[in-house]
């Protein structure tokens, strides 16, 4: 994949000719935590785009400096790093890789790592959630590993499977044009799980049985049918009537690595954040929060741009701004 690739354009451009320092702060807030040398001098050509999609990330980064980063474990959630152009070394559990324009490598949740950049280094990031990784696993009848799906940190992937660079670029071009249709934002971001499950060695038992699988899906199938019902604990143990608060609390710990309820405020905050994308008006988000169940709109706002980095509204003026780009 090259520079003049797909991977994010001017519609998500956050940061251009900027301090280093700048960008790491908004990297920091939004991506993942880590930290930047801040002792050497830097010169403002820093660019960054960033978009989401979905439960997607994507983030475009040019440093424009040497550049020396570390992070001691970027939390729930899994990043995708594509090398675009320039070089990279990284330190990841004692493992040193030197990444040349075009590797792929991941990072797994709570993994320390050292990057270090070239001047001239851009890289694409895909930063996505484990609850994502649990539910594939569920539907596909993998066995689920009970410290959570780790990829191999030691295999990164070259240029010669152009098919993970094809749909990589598709899913940055559909982020920009994305109208908030919430079943292309799902099949987008399962497809491109799934394709990194096929093609990164990792630690699932594949084909094996698990008994509570049917009872996952069902609860799962209930919730998304009645999401804007405000679904209560006592409704989903209706639904499977064999199973006791604990054994619920956890099959949704097993397959999503959430509770119950944050399980279904997390889809209800997806959903949300469809709807606002399709709306392009500012007048609907107190109905469509309220919709969900969300009545109190400043404490709404706030998890809402926790969740995504923006504002209810910034997700409408975003989305408003890419149909009349488009």
């Amino acid at each position: 994949m090259s520079e003049s690739s797909n991977c994010l354009l001017s519609k998500s451009l956050v940061f251009n000719q900027e301090n280093p320092l700048l960008v790491s702060r908004y990297v920091n807030d939004r991506i993942g935590v880590h930290c930047i040398d801040s002792s050497r001098p830097y010169d403002k050509k820093s660019t960054l785009f960033h978009q989401t999609f979905g439960s997607l990330d994507l983030c475009r980064i040019h440093y424009g400096n040497p550049a020396t980063v570390a992070s001691s474990g970027i939390g729930d959630c899994y990043h995708l790093q594509l090398i675009m152009q320039g070089k990279c070394h990284s330190l990841l559990n004692h493992h040193k890789t030197n990444h040349q324009p075009g590797d792929l490598f991941m990072i797994n949740p709570q993994d320390s790592i050292d990057l270090t950049y070239s001047s001239d280094c851009e890289k694409l990031i895909i930063k996505f959630p484990e609850f994502i990784v649990h539910q594939l696993c569920a539907e596909q009848n993998w066995g689920y590993p009970s410290t959570g799906v780790r990829f191999d940190s030691d295999f990164r992937l070259s240029m010669d499977d152009t098919s993970i660079f094809n749909l990589l670029s598709f899913i940055c071009i559909e982020a920009e044009r994305s109208h908030g249709n919430s079943i292309l934002l799902k099949s987008c971001n399962e497809i491109m799980i799934r394709k990194l499950l096929d093609i990164f060695p990792s630690n699932i038992a594949k084909n094996l049985t698990d008994p509570q699988q049917d009872i996952f899906l069902t609860i799962k199938k209930y919730i998304e049918n009645n999401i804007k019902k405000n679904p209560e604990l006592t409704d989903i143990l209706k639904v499977a009537p064999n199973i006791s608060q604990r054994t619920l609390y956890s099959i949704f710990k097993k397959f999503t690595n959430m509770t119950p309820m944050n399980y279904i405020r997390e889809r209800k905050m997806e959903c949300i954040q469809a709807e606002l994308c399709a709306s392009g008006n500012s007048h609907n988000i107190t109905s469509i929060a309220m919709n969900y169940g969300f009545f109190h709109l400043g404490r709404f706002s706030e998890s809402y741009k926790k969740r995504f980095g923006v504002l209810p509204s910034d997700t409408i003026r975003l989305a408003r701004q890419a149909r009349d780009a488009g």
